[in-house]
C-alpha cells in the first residue's frame, strides 16, 4: 500500500493532478450510472485464493485448520478463466493462499498470465502476492523464477507478513522461530529488488490487541528497510478468514478506537488514502467512502468460489462452472453490487485492498480526501505511493 515517498511538498496542482481528478469525477458519475441500472464494469482487480494450504498458525485465521481440503484450484481452471477478454480492464491480480509460495506450479501460472498479457489481460500492470515468509530458500526461488516469467512485462509486488519484532511475531503467527526466518526472507529478497526495478517488496502488519506495542517498531522497520508498508486492523469473516469466534478478544476497535485514530492522524501516515478512511470511519462510527465490489473486483476462494469481496459472503458463482460472462450479467450480481455499502460488514470496513480497488471507480472519498487539504504531497502520496496511478 505504501510504495515510497511523495516528493515534492508544494501546493501548486501538478499534471497529473490536473489530468486524473476530472476523469475520476468521469469515473465516478459513470459508476454510479451504472450501479442504479444494475450493469458491471469490466473488472479491474480481482483477487485469486490458489491454495489453502498453510505452513503458519496465525491466531487471527484459521485457514490453516482446513488441512489439504479442498486445498487448491486446478492451473487449468484458473488460467481458463483468466483468459476470458472480459479481463481486458484488469489492472491489478491479487493471488493470495493459504501461502501461495506453497504452491509448486505458482511460476507456471505467473508464466501464463504474461502470456495473456498480450492477449487478453492488456491493461495489467500488476500481480501481488502475500508470503508469510517462513521459507526463505522457497519464497526467494519463486520470486527469481516468476520475475523470469513475466519477462519485466507487468510489476511483482510481494508482501511479507511481520506483525512484530522478535518473539512477538512468533507468537501472533503461532510458530517458534518465525521470525528470524521472515528476517532472513526478507534479506534475500532486497538483494533481488536490487536488481529488479519491476519488482515491489513490503511487509504487511495485522494490528492485534496482543502485537499493539509492536506498531511504532515495525514502522520505522519498515522505513529503514526501504520497504512499503500495510498496517491494518484486523478483519473477521465467516469465510475468508473464518474468525468470527476470536472476535471477543482479538478485535481492537472496541478497547483501541481512540488510539487507531491517533495513530493514523500522525504525520508520517496522515497523508495517506487508507489512513484518512480508518480515521474517518472510525470518528464517525460508519464507512461513508464507497465500495466497488461486486462491480468491478471480486474475490475467489480457494474451491473456485467468487464472491463480492473478502467479508462479504454472498457467492456469486464459481469459475469451473460459471463464465465471467455470465456472471457479471446475473441478477445475483446486480442485487448484492446495490447493496455493497448498506450491509452490515460494510458499515465499518477497513480492508485496504477493497479500499485500494473502489477509489479507481468511485472518487467520492477519495476526492474529498485530496481536496480535504489542497497540498501537492498529499495527492502524490496517494497517487503515487499507494499505487493509484498504475490505473490510469
Amino acid at each position: 500500500m505504501y510504495r515510497g515517498t511523495a516528493n515534492s511538498q508544494h501546493s501548486r496542482p501538478s499534471s497529473d493532478h490536473i489530468r486524473v481528478v476530472p476523469i475520476l469525477a468521469m469515473r465516478t458519475l459513470a459508476h454510479r450510472f451504472r450501479k442504479v441500472l444494475g450493469l458491471a464494469s469490466r473488472p479491474r482487480s480481482l483477487t485469486v485464493t490458489i491454495t489453502r494450504r498453510c505452513n503458519s498458525r496465525c491466531i487471527m485465521c484459521n485457514i490453516w485448520r482446513l488441512g489439504r481440503r479442498q486445498e487448491e484450484l486446478p492451473l487449468a481452471v484458473i488460467t481458463r478463466f483468466l483468459s476470458n477478454p472480459l479481463f481486458s480492464q484488469l489492472v491489478e491480480l491479487d493471488l493470495t493462499g493459504g501461502e501461495p509460495l506453497l504452491r509448486q506450479d505458482l511460476p507456471e501460472l505467473v508464466r501464463y498470465v504474461a502470456h495473456l498479457k498480450d492477449r487478453t489481460l492488456l491493461n495489467l500492470r500488476t500481480v501481488a502476492l502475500a508470503s508469510n515468509g517462513l521459507l526463505p530458500g522457497v519464497v526467494a526461488r519463486g520470486v527469481e523464477e516468476i520475475l523470469e516469467a513475466i519477462q519485466e512485462k507487468f510489476d511483482l509486488a510481494l508482501v511479507c507478513s511481520l506483525d512484530g519484532l522478535g518473539e512477538a511475531h512468533d507468537r501472533v503467527r503461532g510458530v517458534p522461530g518465525a521470525y528470524p526466518r521472515v528476517r532472513e526472507t526478507l534479506k534475500r529478497l532486497q538483494k533481488i529488488k536490487a536488481r529488479r526495478s519491476n519488482f515491489w517488496l513490503g511487509i504487511k502488519t495485522t494490528i492485534l490487541p496482543v502485537n499493539w506495542e509492536q506498531i511504532p517498531g515495525l514502522m520505522e522497520f519498515a522505513r529503514e528497510q526501504g520497504l512499503f508498508h500495510i498496517l491494518s486492523p484486523v478483519l473477521f469473516t465467516p469465510e475468508r478468514f473464518r474468525n468470527l469466534a476470536s472476535r471477543g478478544r482479538l478485535d481492537v476497535l472496541p478497547t483501541l478506537g481512540e488510539a487507531l485514530i491517533e495513530l493514523y492522524s500522525q504525520e508520517s501516515l496522515r497523508n495517506f488514502y487508507y489512513s484518512y478512511v480508518v480515521v474517518d470511519t472510525l470518528t464517525r462510527g460508519r464507512r461513508r467512502v464507497p465500495c466497488t465490489a461486486a462491480s468491478d473486483h471480486f474475490f475467489i476462494e480457494g474451491d473456485g468460489t467468487i464472491f463480492p469481496c473478502p467479508l462479504l459472503n454472498f457467492p456469486l458463482g464459481h469459475i469451473q462452472t460459471h463464465a465471467p460472462d455470465d456472471i457479471l450479467a446475473s441478477p445475483r450480481r446486480k442485487e448484492i453490487a446495490r447493496k455493497v455499502g448498506r450491509l452490515p460488514a460494510c458499515r465499518g470496513c477497513l480492508e485496504p485492498g477493497c479500499i485500494r480497488f473502489s477509489q479507481a471507480s468511485d472518487a467520492t472519498g477519495f476526492l474529498r480526501f485530496i481536496h480535504q487539504e489542497k497540498t501537492q504531497a498529499r495527492f502524490q502520496t496517494a497517487y503515487v505511493s499507494e499505487g493509484l496511478a498504475k490505473y490510469f
